[in-house]
């Protein structure tokens, strides 16, 4: 009877013979073997049935910061055959203190300065490489944890660099960063690494399903100043919807082909400045119906991908999901956010140019504003 290869972590005897312990399991070719990682780490929000979206070999942390982090160990189906975290240990837990949270998940908390290890040991059950037989066995991974003071921080807001950023009064925003420390590049999930000046007014903190961004919100409208420990300095304006005198559309020049669809997506402004992440309640309707169609498109909230704004990786393009598309697996904003972004859809259906009309009722100091912008809609190619 042919053998059945069920083990992956072996050592080779003279003949070839994966062995374990006494036992001799089956005798291969004495070719080299390449192994699987033991174990791979991701972030509680990468996490997907087939594994994380972004591995993790190394944590940067400042002190205090918390990252849970899940361990996989995938068999040659691309499934997690993790059972169960079964040992947990930190060379130096005054630097790393490391717990289990579950059986698939651990947490990483930075105290002091300095560098220590996580050994993580953990159970694997999976397929056998016949793809019946079960194996089982334990694997093991050490991860390096640096903790250190940030020395440099950055931020993005989604709209611009006016002085003052306008942002929402009474609705939640999302604060884009990215940090180094003399460690690194800092690892997803830090605390808020900027003072406020008036803390009571405006909170910030970490929000679970965005790695590399904070939500904050502040209910009543003003001037804030955001300071970093570097003496960076943020200078924003928390306004409201009855504050909004005028709108940009994104893109400014829109076209379409008959038989095609493409976004428009207003932009609220005050004194022609940008206005970041407001929702406000929005009708549109079309005065060309025979010319195109128009619907709304709420753009569901983004995850939180964003890129990394001191060069350690490509920003994605800052546009809505196309029309027609599953919404899960478009592109998202590199600012994610907080709520639904309403978009407009427009079908072509003749040559034309095609009037779109919004209402804000919550603009113009309560009394509503409205406006208008076109889009050329060409022959079908």
């Amino acid at each position: 009877m042919a053998a059945s290869w069920v083990v992956r972590l072996v050592t080779t005897g003279a003949l070839g013979c994966a062995i374990v312990g006494v036992s001799v399991v089956g005798c291969l070719p004495s070719l080299p073997v390449e192994l699987p990682p033991e174990i791979i780490f991701g972030t509680t929000a990468d996490h997907t049935d087939f594994g994380p979206r972004a591995t993790l070999s190394e944590l940067v942390l400042v002190p205090g910061q918390s990252v849970a982090l899940r361990a996989y160990i995938p068999d040659k189906y691309g499934t997690d055959g993790l059972q169960e975290l079964v040992a947990l240990q930190s060379s130096n837990p005054a630097i790393a203190s490391v717990t289990a949270i579950d059986a698939h998940t651990l947490e990483v908390v930075g105290g002091g300065d300095g560098d220590a290890t996580v050994d993580v040991n953990a159970v694997f059950r999976g397929f056998g490489d016949d793809g019946v037989s079960i194996v089982v066995e334990e694997r093991h991974e050490t991860l390096p944890v640096t903790v250190a003071p940030p020395t440099a921080v950055a931020l993005e807001f989604g709209c611009g660099a006016a002085t003052p950023l306008l942002l929402p009064a009474g609705q939640p925003f999302a604060i884009a960063y990215d940090a180094q420390s003399a460690g690194g590049h800092v690892s997803p999930f830090a605390p808020a690494l900027v003072a406020v000046d008036a803390p009571a007014l405006l909170s910030i903190a970490v929000e679970p399903r965005w790695p590399r961004a904070w939500v904050a919100e502040g209910a009543a409208p003003g001037p804030r100043t955001l300071r970093s420990a570097q003496d960076d300095v943020w200078e924003i304006a928390l306004v409201v919807p009855a504050d909004v005198d005028g709108a940009a559309f994104v893109p400014a020049d829109a076209r379409v082909a008959v038989g095609s669809a493409t976004l428009i997506t207003p932009q609220p402004l005050i004194d022609d400045v940008p206005v970041c992440q407001m929702q406000l309640s929005t009708t549109v309707h079309t005065t060309t119906p025979t010319v195109c169609r128009a619907s709304a498109f709420p753009v569901p909230a983004h995850r939180g991908d964003i890129c990394s704004l001191a060069g350690n990786g490509e920003c994605d393009e800052p546009i809505a999901c196309p029309p027609g598309t599953d919404t899960t697996d478009c592109v998202g904003q590199a600012v994610p956010q907080v709520g639904a972004r309403l978009s407009v859809r427009v079908d072509g259906l003749q040559p034309g140019t095609c009037t779109l009309v919004f209402a804000w009722p919550e603009a113009a100091g309560g009394n509503g504003l409205t406006t208008s912008t076109t889009v050329a809609v060409d022959e079908a190619p």
